[in-house]
């Protein structure tokens, strides 16, 4: 039983041992990992500060990654120098009777410093580009090769001879800090990406009479664009024929100059501009991937960034360094054309009497025929519309027929009338004053579906039946006294000319003719042709009330 005990006594030995060993490499984790941590914190600040956004592309996440790896890497030997000089010490204060094993510890101790720390304090070269500060790089042939690469970028994305970017670089001997900020050739031509570059290419600036109209990459383009400026208006039909060639009131001259590639502008695209359309041109759409905030830059912009000397400082005459023109000058385009069309000639209307019919009645006894005649015009246009027209031939092809119109002589029946009105339909009214006919309240409108009876609102006689200007399908009442009732936009008539009808008698179906936006009636009553206000008959007529109809 002893032995037993024994046995299990060094086993729970063995167990703390472990359990000690694994929580002093936890701590010691731990402590790095928050090592880490805090450096990380410490320097993503102060890129903040110093207004370094991160780049949250791939290839930037990885060097993130590789950044912190590189600062875990740091702390961990941080930690062990800190561990082992720690031991060291302790090590010389126990062994202050020994000199020599002193002097040998802080010797080994400086030295293991200064191979940890002797990477540090080399030195690099900080790159400038434009003036602005790129980075750090161990020698500039890294930053070369970088430029070298994307200039190879631009002959394979450009189809362009003379292409150009500025790119005054000056390299600036300085000590390195922290290996993980030194750039490679990858990462300088990322960086020089995302600092925005502005590309110029050789070609021509179009003036109309001094005015900057816009920029294209060649005279060849140039002289495209006048091209096609004369044709717009050139094209012709079936039935016309340009009469020489579309002039140019405005004097168009080209300029050669080195220009950015942003304000370079497909022939397409200046032509659609001239007329008021866009059209994205590639070069452009191209050069935007290149920076979200390159421009051109002036010679005095230049200068104020620590007075750089570029080639806009040595050659700016060669160089376009004004903003694109954003007004548009007007550009007039003349054409003459010869146009040969047909036109109807109107029919004449005779007139014929029939005693049998009331007075104000009408029938077509034949209806007219139009003729035609052919016309041939020199018509002159001014960016397409038409100045002036001179006729230079008639040809009558088809004469015309006068329609024949019977009309009533025989005199309408006498009036007689109640002397009182009802409402005519039944609906809700609509409106009673606005605009036109309705004027102050002369008239009233009830809205309802379409092919609502409608009823006479006093006995008389019909004196009109038939479409009447803007009141569509209409019907007039005449009553007695000089008093009349008036039925607009009807869909059906129900009675003529001549009938004479009672009080409540159908006379018609309300619909949407002549100038209605929905199936309603427009009622108005007059004396002596003259209006008069609805309401002095109906006084209860509201806007949004129901009516219902020989109320």
């Amino acid at each position: 039983m002893k032995l037993r005990f024994q046995v299990r006594r060094d086993y729970n030995k063995r167990i703390e041992k472990v359990n000690a060993r694994m929580t002093r490499k936890k701590s010691r984790r731990h402590l790095i990992d928050e090592m880490t941590y805090l450096r990380w914190q410490k320097e993503s600040l102060r890129k903040k500060e110093r207004g370094i956004q991160p780049n949250m592309s791939s290839f930037g996440i990885w060097l993130q990654e590789m950044d912190y790896k590189l600062l875990r890497v740091q702390s961990v030997l941080k930690f062990y120098y800190s561990v082992l000089r720690e031991k060291v010490l302790r090590f010389v204060g126990s062994a202050k009777k020994n000199q020599t094993k002193a002097v040998i510890a802080f010797c080994s101790i400086f030295l293991f410093a200064l191979l940890l720390f002797l990477p540090q304090s080399a030195h690099g070269y900080t790159v400038y580009l434009n003036g602005d500060e790129v980075g750090m790089v161990r020698e500039p042939e890294v930053f070369e090769n970088s430029l070298k690469n994307i200039e190879n970028d631009m002959s394979q994305w450009y189809d362009i001879g003379d292409l150009y970017y500025e790119q005054t670089v000056v390299y600036t001997k300085a000590p390195i800090s922290k290996i993980a900020e030194m750039m490679d050739t990858e990462t300088c031509k990322q960086k020089i990406y995302e600092g925005g570059f502005e590309l110029y290419v050789k070609g021509v600036i179009l003036y109309v009479d001094g005015q900057e109209l816009a920029s294209v990459g060649s005279k060849e383009d140039g002289e495209a664009v006048v091209k096609e400026l004369t044709m717009q208006y050139s094209s012709t039909h079936e039935n016309e024929k340009l009469i020489g060639e579309a002039q140019i009131d405005q004097t168009i001259t080209m300029e050669e100059k080195i220009i950015p590639m942003s304000q370079i502008k497909s022939v397409d695209n200046v032509v659609a501009s001239v007329f008021g359309r866009e059209v994205q041109s590639a070069p452009a759409e191209n050069a935007a991937v290149l920076s979200n905030s390159a421009v051109a830059k002036t010679e005095t912009e230049l200068a104020d960034r620590e007075q750089v000397m570029t080639a806009f400082s040595i050659d700016k005459d060669k160089f376009k360094t004004s903003a694109a023109a954003t007004e548009k000058p007007l550009i007039t385009i003349r054409t003459t054309k010869e146009i040969v069309y047909t036109q109807p000639v109107q029919y004449g209307k005779k007139i014929e009497y029939d005693a049998a019919m009331y007075e104000g009645a009408e029938r077509i006894k034949s209806a007219g025929v139009e003729g035609e005649e052919k016309i041939t015009a020199v018509v002159a246009y001014e960016n397409g519309r038409e100045i002036s027209r001179e006729i230079q031939n008639t040809e009558r092809l088809r004469d015309p027929v006068d329609a024949v119109v019977v009309m009533g002589t025989m005199p309408l029946p006498s009036v007689r009338s109640s002397g009182s009105f009802v409402i005519p339909a039944s609906g809700t009214v609509s409106a009673i004053a606005k605009p036109g006919s309705h004027g102050p309240g002369y008239a009233v409108d009830i809205a309802n579906q379409t092919g609502t009876p409608i009823y006479a609102s006093d006995s008389g006689v019909v004196v009109l039946a038939k479409w009447y200007f803007g009141y569509g399908n209409c019907i007039i009442i005449n009553h007695a006294g000089g008093y009349s009732t008036l039925y607009g936009h009807l869909s059906a008539y129900k009675v003529g000319v001549g009938d004479t009808v009672g009080q409540g008698q159908v006379i018609g179906s309300m619909g949407n003719t002549g100038n209605s936006t929905g199936p309603h009636l427009h009622f108005a009553i007059r004396i002596n042709e003259r209006p008069t206000m609805i309401r002095d008959y109906f006084s209860f007529l509201q806007v949004g009330r129901r009516v219902t109809a020989l109320q």
